[in-house]
């Protein structure tokens, strides 16, 4: 289980765009990925139980699924729903055991820092080896924004945001190896953060930073020290890049919402002309683009929820709604639930929070890292909130922090 749960997070590192021609690896790992989680389930068919998240859930990949299969992006369909699926089950069930929980979560960890090293290498050398064909210069009188392994400095950005929670919570650890290894990689996600330019990512690990903090304060967290020595550096980060990024901000702000605002427009319009059903998976943008001005050329919508309302219409919309809405009630009463686990309870909700923030400003649910995330953030929750008869109960978190 602990070696499945590392293979399924290889999207984040590998994968950018679900609907990529050169994914062919998460092509092949689908049906071992949908055979493993088949076997999971039947080995544990005795604690299984559905409950109001997961029939939400199973409507909606099942309408994807039917909506959109018959369309020109079918192999990417079958692996949204499969991964999705999978993500979300298999990771309700690593959260009922301790030393395969422990692993998952050094696994993001390990996979976010190897993504940070490479975004300082980009940096440094001011160019992506891994993405040539993609320019972060834009305007050309800025400087190289770091997008890693995930091409984009927004995706990246994104993805940071909704692996600060899990990150930080690890900097807690009993273990030196692995608390040292949190704090290091926090310190340096944030830097990295800074030098995405991302202000949708920045607005949103400011926003999470100070409801987590007072959430802390609040619970009569003790080993509060820690928390002040890491913003105290986090802050000195900002001051030291505090010039570069205004300047930069200042060149792109009013091209990057100006593109956003036309393209919300022309998605909106193109969601009351096809109001019901939608224009099936992927196609958002080549329709929003009809309704745009002449000399407007625009691939995506950049708003996960206008995407998700164009291409699935109103009916898939709303299913979509309804997962967020179960997941975010879940998730603020299993971090209420007096146990090891409510701390973790609370990084689910925060990363799931990072990503619904996220995407107002991008197509979230079509990147790899980002949706992956958000499935395994969502089955978290699940499984803390309404855990089977086998549940760990040996570790207790808790207790290490206060």
């Amino acid at each position: 289980m602990a070696i499945f749960a590392v293979i399924l997070l290889n999207p984040i590192l590998f994968g950018v765009s679900i609907a990529s021609r050169n994914q062919s690896i998460f092509s092949l790992l689908t049906p071992l990925i949908a055979l493993g989680t088949l076997l999971c389930a039947f080995a544990r068919r005795a604690a299984l139980r559905m409950d109001f998240l997961d029939f939400a859930i199973l409507a909606f990949l099942i309408f994807f699924f039917v909506r959109n299969i018959d369309g020109p992006e079918n192999a990417a369909v079958i692996k949204f729903v499969t991964y999705g699926g999978c993500l979300y089950y298999l990771a309700a069930i690593v959260v009922q055991n301790r030393k395969t929980f422990n692993i998952l979560i050094i696994a993001i960890v390990l996979i976010s820092a190897t993504a940070i090293i490479y975004g300082f290498i980009e940096y440094a050398v001011q160019y992506n080896f891994l993405f040539p064909n993609h320019s972060n210069l834009q305007p050309s009188n800025t400087i190289h924004r770091i997008g890693s392994t995930l091409s984009q400095p927004v995706l990246f950005g994104a993805f940071l945001v909704q692996a600060f929670p899990y990150i930080f919570l690890l900097s807690f650890s009993n273990q030196l190896w692995w608390r040292s290894l949190a704090i290091t990689t926090f310190i340096w996600a944030f830097a990295a953060l800074l030098l995405t330019y991302s202000k949708g990512s920045w607005i949103a690990v400011a926003l999470i930073s100070a409801a987590s903090f007072i959430y802390l304060v609040r619970s009569g967290i003790k080993k509060i020290g820690p928390i002040f020595g890491v913003v105290i550096i986090c802050l000195a980060i900002v001051a030291a890049f505090w010039n570069q990024a205004y300047n930069d901000i200042s060149v792109r702000m009013t091209s990057s919402i100006g593109d956003r605002l036309v393209t919300w427009d022309g998605a909106s319009k193109g969601i009351s002309d096809n109001l019901f059903m939608g224009v099936g998976f992927r196609r958002g943008g080549d329709i929003m683009n009809t309704y745009l001005e002449s000399g407007w050329n625009k691939n995506l919508i950049d708003n996960t929820y206008l995407s998700i309302f164009m291409e699935q219409g109103l009916l898939g919309f709303s299913l979509w709604m309804i997962i967020l809405g179960t997941t975010i009630v879940y998730g603020i009463r299993a971090s209420r639930i007096k146990s090891g686990t409510q701390l973790w309870a609370l990084a689910a909700l925060a990363s799931v929070t990072g990503f619904l923030i996220n995407s107002f400003t991008f197509d979230a649910y079509l990147v790899w890292a980002n949706i992956a995330l958000f499935w395994i953030s969502v089955g978290i929750i699940r499984g803390i909130y309404q855990p089977d008869s086998n549940i760990d109960k040996t570790e207790d978190i808790q207790k290490q922090l206060t």
